[in-house]
């Protein structure tokens, strides 16, 4: 809101500038002139479509717009010269005061980003691993019951629940060694905004690796093996 109330204060400003010396019969006509050279000036801006699917960011791209989709991408702009000297000319931010705000919001980035990730590890560690073993262990006796039964059973369900399960395991393993590299790794970068990406370019991308391998267990996992309660129990449970 700071930046946005900013651009339209210095516009306004400028518009000020450009009609304050016209005269009072000749201002409605200058100032729909002005308007529509405004128009005209930043038609690329102006889209009547659906702005809330691909469509829109397809046509920014072909305007010249920029599309930033992260914190690191985005903050870099507080620092320009054109921004900083937008800022100081509306007496807002000083470049000191912008600067501390942009190593603020790269290191809340950072902060928040780690928590999630060491949070992650940790409950598929503490809580995730145990119930997955668990069923693992009791589709293995069952399969041992089951044959020891019926020797000619093909074992084909439970087999098969068994190989994804396993298959799964070694992707959650995989997940959290590849997880706590890329943690370290960003931890381990000094500067701020290197680090910032180092988060969002690697840590974010191996959360969400692990995460779907730990989504694709958990489908198979019946709810009393869980430490926590399912989505659909937090849904329909309330009373």
């Amino acid at each position: 809101n700071v930046v946005l109330n900013t651009a339209v204060s210095d516009a306004l400003d400028k518009m000020y500038e450009l009609l304050a010396p016209v005269k009072k019969e000749d201002l409605m006509e200058e100032t729909h002139k002005l308007l529509k050279e405004l128009l005209k000036r930043h038609e690329r801006i102006l889209f009547n479509g659906n702005g809330y699917t691909d469509e829109w960011v397809k046509e920014a791209e072909k305007r010249g717009l920029y599309n930033l989709k992260s914190l690191p991408e985005a903050v870099p702009a507080l620092l320009s010269d054109k921004n900083v000297r937008l800022f100081e000319k509306h007496h807002i931010f000083t470049e000191v005061e912008l600067r501390s705000r942009y190593e603020v919001y790269l290191e809340n980035y950072r902060k928040t980003i780690r928590i999630e990730a060491l949070t992650m590890m940790e409950m598929i560690r503490k809580d995730f691993t145990s119930a997955l073993l668990d069923y693992e262990t009791a589709v293995s006796k069952e399969m041992a019951k089951k044959k020891s039964l019926i020797p000619e059973s093909p074992l084909v369900l439970e087999k098969s629940i068994l190989l994804k399960l396993d298959k799964a395991s070694c992707a959650i393993c995989d997940g959290m060694d590849r997880l706590h590299k890329a943690l370290a790794a960003a931890e381990a970068e000094e500067d701020s905004l290197k680090a910032a990406l180092l988060y969002h370019d690697s840590v974010l991308k191996e959360m969400e690796v692990l995460r779907a391998a730990a989504d694709q267990a958990e489908e198979m996992i019946p709810e009393k093996y869980l430490a926590y309660p399912t989505y659909s129990k937090l849904l329909f449970s309330v009373r």
